[in-house]
């Protein structure tokens, strides 16, 4: 049952823009649900869209829910129910050409992993497949990171964190 924007926007309509009804939305967020395995309900019907050229905030208080929603919207967590669409399509479906990305509010990195083994690690949890060493090898050329492949999480300096 599709919601209206009214019912979606409460009792805040002032705070939510005039919904371009004529362009689709980049990225479109319906009822979306997250039960964790423990039944602590992460998110409870969530909806929003974003449109390009549009500033889109999420604020909330700490375990409001945002890091778990930009969790689904890259693919890394599974909601429990609701729609989530990127251009149109189902995370899943955008595959690796996808330049949707998460950055943690953890520092990410382990210590004593290479930039070469975090590729790997991230690759690995990313696909749910091992990584070809030539992708690895592609990226680091990519990034400027090919001669620091060896190099150690701790070692690494402020603005490779």
């Amino acid at each position: 049952m599709e919601s209206s924007l009214a019912e979606e926007k409460g009792d805040f309509p002032a705070y939510f823009e005039i919904d371009a009804s004529t362009k689709n939305p980049d990225i479109e967020v319906s009822k979306l649900v997250k039960k964790w395995s423990n039944d602590e309900l992460a998110l409870k019907n969530v909806s929003f869209r974003a449109y390009r050229n549009q500033v889109t905030a999420l604020l909330g208080h700490n375990g409001a829910g945002k890091s778990t929603i930009f969790g689904i919207l890259t693919g890394s967590i599974r909601p429990t129910a609701g729609i989530v669409r990127l251009m149109g399509e189902p995370p899943s479906a955008i595959g690796e050409e996808s330049y949707v990305g998460f950055c943690p509010q953890w520092n990410p990195l382990f210590p004593y992993l290479t930039v070469e083994e975090h590729l790997d690690f991230y690759g690995d949890v990313k696909t749910g497949d091992s990584v070809l060493p030539e992708e690895i090898d592609a990226v680091l050329k990519m990034i400027g990171l090919d001669d620091d492949r060896d190099l150690r999480g701790k070692s690494f300096v402020l603005e490779l964190q």
